[in-house]
């Protein structure tokens, strides 16, 4: 940051007093030639220091709109994509940079993003729209992959993708006080419900953890106890008959031994299951015990 001219010429003066052959300067009037010449040195170096500010304020400018070929860079473009259903949003280069023409963030869409690298220069994207998450339509997912293609590194193959939520199917028996027969099953279901809407928000594509899972369940006001018996995870499509016997599911908990402590979702968000008899409002599934 640049100096002001006082402190500069300030720093002459202590450099001049530094040295021994030039002690006899000594006058403090205004019309002394040395110190003329000090504020002289003082007032085109503080100009220079200004003029190099500048210089690094626009380069540093340039930088930032510049394709910094990182993963945040990369969310953060995605987050700035704009859509419209009648008037296609087409990203154009402005001095070299690729833009938008017009920006209007009333038509930015993408309320959820990650972004993971994997081989082969490949990177993959998921996002969602709204809050809570849904999936893009597929017009909107042509329309992202074409601007995150058209705006990112050359030789980097960006795969984007929006999917409807991963299913999580919970069987648990739940031991609580009695005095709460009559609202348990609802807090459970909130609880669970809440948690995992917060976990899709603050750590989007993150991992489900069972113990967290059981600590939420635990948590629930009147609950004494909790054994998880059951615990799958899965993609929404294909949607099953049956969850525990789908193909592609991911066993985590399978009759109270634990399999896997952590679930990825493929849509990088998770809501409970909601297959008919496997939710959490079916007594065999959610296993509620008075004591």
């Amino acid at each position: 940051m640049s100096r002001s001219i006082a402190e500069i010429q300030q720093s002459i003066i202590d450099a001049k007093n530094a040295q021994a052959d030039l002690a006899g300067l000594t006058s403090n009037s205004h019309r002394a030639i040395w110190l003329l010449w000090t504020f002289v040195v003082a007032t085109c170096i503080a100009f220079l220091e200004q003029l190099m500010d500048l210089y690094l304020s626009t380069i540093e400018s340039l930088v930032a709109k510049s394709a910094g070929a990182s993963a945040l860079w990369v969310q953060d473009k995605l987050f700035k994509f704009q859509y419209d259903v009648s008037n296609p949003q087409i990203a154009v280069l402005i001095n070299t940079v690729p833009q938008y023409a017009v920006v209007d963030a009333t038509k930015r869409i993408i309320t959820a993003c990650s972004v993971t690298t994997d081989v082969n220069n490949t990177v993959r994207i998921k996002v969602a729209q709204q809050n809570p998450y849904v999936a893009l339509d597929a017009s909107m997912i042509a329309a992202a992959q074409s601007y995150i293609s058209t705006i990112g590194v050359a030789g980097i193959d960006y795969k984007l993708t929006s999917l409807d939520a991963d299913r999580l199917y919970i069987k648990a028996q739940v031991y609580f006080k009695g005095q709460y027969a009559a609202v348990m099953r609802a807090s459970i279901k909130t609880a669970i419900s809440n948690y995992l809407q917060t976990l899709s928000q603050t750590n989007f594509n993150g991992n489900l953890k069972m113990s967290d899972l059981e600590n939420v369940i635990r948590d629930v006001q009147g609950v004494n106890d909790v054994v998880m018996i059951d615990v799958i995870g899965r993609p929404n499509s294909p949607t099953p008959a049956d969850p525990t016997a789908n193909s592609y599911s991911t066993v985590l908990i399978q009759g109270q031994t634990l399999q896997q402590r952590l679930f990825n979702p493929l849509a990088g968000y998770i809501v409970p299951e909601d297959v008919a008899t496997y939710t959490l409002d079916d007594s065999g599934v959610l296993i509620l015990i008075p004591e």
